[in-house]
């Protein structure tokens, strides 16, 4: 059997090479993990501002074993789509009527501040330290939400996972009613770079 280590929502995963087990959708599956999983988290990770989304510099060190021995990937999704997607399910999540320019701005400055101050906010608001330690790409894969299917595919694949055709979710059917573009003044799109230069200049996103 391969152990698979992984963040519940899929963001960041860590493989252990041999073996096979395959990757299959159950239900609330999620939900069980991650409520399973704070708890232990928080006492792991108690400076992170949550627990179930550690730095990957605090993975490396609660799990020095699994680091090195296990195959790490993650998927990363262009920064101002994602800004957009949080915005709308955090807005319906919490009943809030704010804009999304006055979101990103929360965020930006939330940034500058360096804790978390407002609940409609994510946590972290960038992803780039869940994957990089010192401004640097430790994962041994990275794949990306706009080809999710076929980079997802080629990890089972390259660790020999069997993959159940359900094991992906569908993609939320908000994505395509509208072009996200279309909600961005200028202002939003300059703070959201400001918060995501580092993952877009990496990835070689454009607007």
């Amino acid at each position: 059997m391969r152990d698979v280590f992984l963040n519940p929502k899929g963001l960041g995963m860590l493989a252990l090479k041999g073996g096979g087990r395959a990757i299959t959708r159950k239900g609330s599956f999620e939900g069980v993990l991650r409520d399973s999983l704070y708890s232990s988290y928080k006492k792991l990770f108690p400076e992170t501002q949550s627990p179930i989304f550690p730095n990957a510099s605090e993975v490396q060190k609660a799990f020095p074993y699994e680091w090195e021995n296990y195959y790490k990937f993650c998927f990363v999704r262009n920064p101002y789509s994602k800004m957009v997607s949080d915005y709308f399910w955090r807005r319906s999540l919490k009943g809030s009527e704010v804009g999304f320019d006055e979101f990103v701005r929360r965020a930006y400055f939330e940034s500058i501040e360096g804790k978390k101050q407002d609940d409609l906010l994510p946590s972290p608001i960038t992803n780039w330290p869940l994957y990089t330690i010192e401004d640097n790409v430790v994962m041994d894969y990275v794949g990306f939400f706009e080809s999710l299917d076929l980079d997802f595919y080629f990890v089972a694949s390259k660790l020999d996972l069997p993959v159940d055709a359900m094991a992906l979710p569908e993609l939320k059917k908000r994505s395509g009613l509208f072009d996200y573009r279309d909600i961005y003044t200028e202002v939003s799109r300059e703070l959201v770079y400001s918060l995501c230069s580092k993952e877009i200049d990496e990835h070689k996103y454009s607007f």
